[in-house]
C-alpha cells in the first residue's frame, strides 16, 4: 500500500514537470529556470526516497508534501492554493469593486486546484480560495458564507459538476459558476451551460480560465443590477399602486358627490355619494350632460373655464364655489355647495363637480336664526320691562319729593332718583343694541350727563368738556361704570361753583390698551381740601364711589390741587355665572 502511494506520487510528479514545460509560458518562466525544474523531475526517485519518512509525521498528508515540492520546483517562495493574494473584482461595467474575490473550488486534486489557484492569484489583486471534494463540504460552504465564483471539476469520485450546480442553485446564490475539467465531451458541456453553468475551461488550455471568470463576475454583477433596476421597478410600481388606490379611496367613499366631465359637460366619472344623493346610477349618468345633475345657467361659468386655453386657466387656479339649486332624478330640487375646478389630466382638460347637500345646514341655520330672533326679542322685551319699572320707581321717588317741605329728605330722594336713572338708561341702550349684554360707554356717558345737566337746572355758566371714545363693555362692567360717572358729575354739580368764575366740567372716556377703560372726572371749582381721603369719606355718594371700585377691581386716583381731578381705570369684568 505505502509503495502504491509513492508510485502515485512519483507519477504525478512527473507528469507536471511535462504539463507545465508545455502549459507555463516562457517570458513567466526563464529559460534556467525551465531547465532547473526538469532537473527537479529528474531527482524525483529520491524525492520518492524521503517520502516514507512523512508516514511518521502527522501534521501534513503526502498530497500536501507533494503540492509543496511541485511549486518549490517551479518558484521556491510561491505560496499555497489556499492562501490570499492580490485581486481585482469588477462590476458589470467593468470596474474594479476594490472588494475580495472568494471562490470556492470544488476539485478532487490538490495539486490541481493549487495549479487552478495559481492563474486566479496571478491574475486579481486579492482572492481568497477555499477548496472541497464532496457535496457535503460543498453545501456546508454554500451555506456558512457567500460567495463570489464557484470552479468546479467535471468529473470526481461519487461526485459531478451538475450535482455541484444543483446545490448553488439549491442555495440561492446567484454567482458564476465555471467547470474545469481534464476532459468534457461536448453534448456534456452543452448540456451544463443550458442547465445554468457559465463557461467550462478545459485543464489544459487553463489561459481561458481569468477571461472565462471576468466574463461570468460582469455578467452576473450585469444579473444583480437588473434584479435591483426591476426590484426598484416593482417596488415603484407597488407605490404607485397603492396611492393611485388612496386616490380611488378617496374619490370613492367622499362624504360629497364627485362628478367629473369633459371640456363639453359630458359626465365620464361619478362617485358612490353621488348615486345616493341624486338617486340615478353610475351607467345612468355615464355620458349624460352634467345640466341633468345642475341647471345649465348655473354651470355655465365652470364649463366655460374647461373650454379656455391653458394659459388662460392658469389665472383660473382657485376653484370656484357657488351655492346652486340641484335637481335628483326623482325630480326634486335641493340647495347644494357646488365646486368647480379645472385639473389637467395625460388626456386633456377635465372639469370636476364637487356638490354638497346642504339641505339639512339650510334647515339648522334657519331655525338657529328663528330661535335668535326670539332671544332677542325676548331680552329686548325684559330690558324695556326692567328700564319702565326703574322709571316708575324714579317717579315715584320724584312725586314723594316735590310733596316733602324737609330739605334734607328731598336731597335724599333727588339723589336716589338720579341714580335709578343712571341705572334704566343702561337697559334703555341694551334694548336697543344689537350686540346682546354690551354697552358703548362712550355714547352712554354723553346721554347720561345731558340728563344730569337737565336733571340739575345748570345755568350757561357751566361750559363742558367731553373727550369721548366708543369703549365697548359687557353690562358687569358699564353698570358700576355708570353709577360712578353719575356720582362724580352730580358731586361736580352740587360743590364745584367757584364764586365769580364760569365752571368748567372735563369728562374724557378712553380704552386701554389691553382693554377695560379710563374715566377721568375734572372740574374747576374751589377743589377739595388736602387732606381728603376718599376711604373715609362720610357722604353716601363718595363711599359708593369707593365701594363699585373695589368691585371693578380698579384703581381710583384723587387729585385734590389745584383743581379736583378723578381718575378711574380698570379692566372688563368676566361674566360669572349665577
Amino acid at each position: 500500500m505505502v509503495l502504491h502511494e509513492l508510485n502515485n506520487a512519483l507519477s504525478a510528479v512527473t507528469a507536471f514537470g511535462r504539463f507545465a514545460q508545455e502549459a507555463l509560458p516562457k517570458d513567466h518562466v526563464a529559460e534556467p529556470d525551465l531547465e532547473r525544474a526538469m532537473r527537479a523531475v529528474g531527482r524525483a526517485g529520491v524525492l520518492v526516497a524521503k517520502l516514507g519518512e512523512l508516514f511518521a509525521d502527522g501534521e501534513e498528508s503526502i498530497g500536501d508534501k507533494v503540492t509543496s515540492a511541485v511549486w518549490a520546483v517551479r518558484e521556491p517562495s510561491a505560496l499555497p492554493a489556499s492562501t490570499t493574494s492580490p485581486l481585482a473584482k469588477t462590476t458589470a461595467t467593468g470596474e474594479h469593486t476594490g472588494a475580495p474575490l472568494r471562490v470556492l473550488m470544488v476539485e478532487d486534486s490538490e495539486l490541481d486546484g493549487a495549479l487552478i489557484a495559481r492563474h486566479l492569484s496571478e491574475a486579481f489583486r486579492e482572492c481568497f480560495v477555499r477548496r472541497v471534494d464532496n457535496a457535503e463540504a460543498l453545501e456546508e460552504h454554500l451555506r456558512d458564507q457567500p460567495w463570489d465564483l464557484l470552479i468546479s471539476d467535471h468529473q470526481m469520485p461519487n461526485f459531478d459538476s451538475s450535482q455541484a450546480l444543483s446545490l448553488l442553485q439549491a442555495s440561492g446564490q446567484d454567482i458564476p459558476f465555471i467547470i474545469v475539467s481534464g476532459s468534457i465531451g461536448e453534448e456534456r458541456a452543452v448540456a451544463a451551460l443550458q442547465s445554468g453553468a457559465d463557461d467550462y475551461v478545459l485543464k489544459q488550455n487553463l489561459r481561458r480560465l481569468v477571461p472565462a471568470v471576468e466574463r461570468g463576475l460582469r455578467e452576473t454583477a450585469a444579473r444583480g443590477e437588473k434584479r435591483a433596476a426591476e426590484r426598484a421597478l416593482h417596488e415603484s410600481e407597488e407605490r404607485l399602486r397603492k396611492s393611485e388606490q388612496r386616490f380611488q379611496d378617496l374619490f370613492e367613499f367622499a362624504a360629497d358627490a364627485i362628478v367629473k366631465c369633459n371640456p363639453s359637460g359630458t359626465i365620464l366619472l361619478v362617485n358612490q355619494q353621488t348615486e345616493q344623493i341624486f338617486g340615478y346610477s353610475r351607467q345612468e349618468l355615464a355620458g349624460q350632460n352634467i345640466d341633468l345633475l345642475l341647471p345649465a345657467h348655473q354651470t355655465a361659468r365652470g364649463i366655460s373655464l374647461a373650454q379656455q386655453s391653458a394659459d388662460a386657466l392658469a389665472a383660473e387656479a382657485h376653484p370656484t364655489e357657488s351655492q346652486q339649486t340641484a335637481r335628483r332624478k326623482s325630480s326634486s330640487e335641493f340647495q347644494a355647495d357646488v365646486r368647480a375646478g379645472v385639473i389637467h389630466a395625460p388626456d386633456g382638460l377635465l372639469l370636476t363637480f364637487t356638490i354638497r347637500d346642504i339641505t339639512a345646514r339650510l334647515e339648522s341655520e334657519a331655525a338657529l336664526r328663528q330661535s335668535l330672533h326670539r332671544q332677542q326679542v325676548l331680552l329686548q322685551e325684559v330690558h324695556h320691562r326692567v328700564k319702565n319699572n326703574l322709571q316708575i320707581i324714579s317717579s315715584i321717588l320724584a312725586l314723594q319729593a316735590s310733596q316733602t317741605l324737609d330739605v334734607s329728605v328731598h336731597k335724599v330722594l333727588f339723589d336716589s332718583n338720579l341714580r335709578i336713572r343712571s341705572i334704566a338708561l343702561i337697559h334703555e341702550m341694551l334694548q336697543d343694541s344689537t350686540q346682546f349684554g354690551r354697552v358703548e360707554f362712550g355714547s352712554y356717558a354723553r346721554a347720561l350727563i345731558s340728563h344730569l345737566v337737565r336733571s340739575c337746572e345748570l345755568g350757561s355758566t357751566t361750559s363742558l368738556e367731553l373727550d369721548l371714545e366708543p369703549v365697548e363693555l359687557n353690562v358687569e362692567t358699564a353698570m358700576p361704570c355708570g353709577l360712578i360717572l353719575n356720582e362724580l358729575v352730580t358731586n361736580v354739580f352740587k360743590y364745584g361753583h367757584s364764586d365769580g368764575t364760569p365752571d368748567r366740567l372735563r369728562v374724557s372716556v378712553t380704552s386701554r390698551p389691553k382693554g377695560g377703560l379710563c374715566l377721568t372726572v375734572e372740574d374747576s371749582g374751589a377743589g377739595l381740601p388736602p387732606d381728603y381721603n376718599i376711604e373715609t369719606a362720610q357722604s353716601l355718594g363718595m363711599q359708593l364711589v369707593n365701594t363699585l371700585t373695589q368691585q371693578l377691581k380698579g384703581h381710583l386716583e384723587v387729585q385734590t390741587r389745584p383743581r379736583t381731578r378723578f381718575t378711574l381705570t380698570c379692566q372688563e369684568l368676566e361674566y360669572a355665572e349665577r
